[in-house]
């Protein structure tokens, strides 16, 4: 697995790229290839972050940050995901493991 972030279009959002190889097995002998891309970017209108997905698989979904979320852990779960039957849920969460503030990006 890789994942990348980095800022993009003048700091205002964070881009993620994500790649992930999972090698052949019984049930799933020919292995697969995952990829997604993403931009996390500021609602200044609901003072939350928003992850917008897209993946190799033609689904796109939309995350808002959780209201219990705090700089050290990020909560996202999905309000909408498109191309996919009605009622799945996505959540993922992210944990700062080190203090990188010169390096993070800063919500307008």
């Amino acid at each position: 697995m890789r994942r990348e972030y980095g800022r993009a279009l003048k700091s205002k959002f964070i881009r993620a790229v994500n790649r992930s190889e999972y090698l052949p097995q019984e049930k799933n002998p020919k292995g697969e290839i995952h990829e997604d891309e993403g931009f996390v970017g500021f609602d200044r209108a609901r003072k939350r972050l928003v992850f917008r997905q897209f993946h190799v698989e033609g689904f796109v979904n939309t995350y808002v940050e959780e209201a219990d979320s705090t700089p050290a852990k990020i909560v996202f779960t999905t309000e909408a995901i498109e191309n996919i039957p009605t009622g799945f849920r996505a959540r993922e969460t992210y944990i700062a493991i080190s203090d990188s503030k010169s390096r993070g990006v800063n919500a307008p």
